[in-house]
């Protein structure tokens, strides 16, 4: 089994930096698959011609829950997890109960928090533009987002991180702390695994 590293934290944190770095900085030899909570979401709009919006993905997932019970995208992204061939598997996006407890069933895991300032998580958004009309979002906009359902549950989730990374300076300075992260919390994780020979 691959340990699973959860990442949480509001939208512009830099879970997704944390995720790409850790790829990059990984000890040789180990093989690092990221899965975003998002992906099942994100596929099946796709197959629907609608767009990634982030009220899209925040009502989708809302739907699919009240349709066919609490922690149905956890499921799915379940077997992805338990299916990838990869030592290490990111999973980045962690954001309901339901996402907590499937990082917390294998039996190698961490969670890891990211957390940002909230002006600094906005300008953030709006210059990389990843979701449908999100560089045109105003802060009054931002904020209402942060109330959605699907972000509620967010600063709960932090509170029971293994690891919390504040990221709010140059992104060298973050880089550093996820490589600190990396040699202090994961490698010696790995070395506990059966997935390293």
């Amino acid at each position: 089994m691959p340990l699973v590293i959860g990442i949480v934290g509001a939208k512009g944190s830099g879970k997704g930096t944390f995720a790409a770095t850790l790829e990059a900085v990984a000890p040789v030899g180990v093989h690092v698959a990221r899965v975003r909570m998002s992906d099942v979401l994100r596929e099946t709009l796709d197959l629907w011609h609608l767009p990634q919006s982030r009220a899209n993905l925040q009502h989708f997932s809302g739907v699919m829950d009240a349709e066919f019970g609490s922690g149905t995208l956890a499921h799915a992204i379940g077997h992805r997890i338990a299916s990838a061939a990869a030592d290490i598997v990111v999973v980045d996006g962690v954001r309901w109960e339901a996402d907590r407890l499937l990082i917390r069933s294998f039996p190698q895991n961490i969670l890891i928090a990211v957390t940002a300032d909230v002006r600094v998580r906005y300008e953030r958004l709006t210059q990389r533009g990843e979701n449908a009309q999100e560089s045109h979002t105003t802060f009054e906009q931002f904020l209402e987002e942060e109330q959605a359902v699907s972000e509620r549950a967010i600063p709960a989730i932090v509170a029971t991180a293994d690891v919390r990374i504040t990221n709010e300076g140059a992104l060298d300075a973050y880089v550093e702390q996820i490589r600190r992260c990396c040699s202090e919390r994961i490698q010696p994780l790995l070395a506990q695994c059966a997935c390293v020979a």
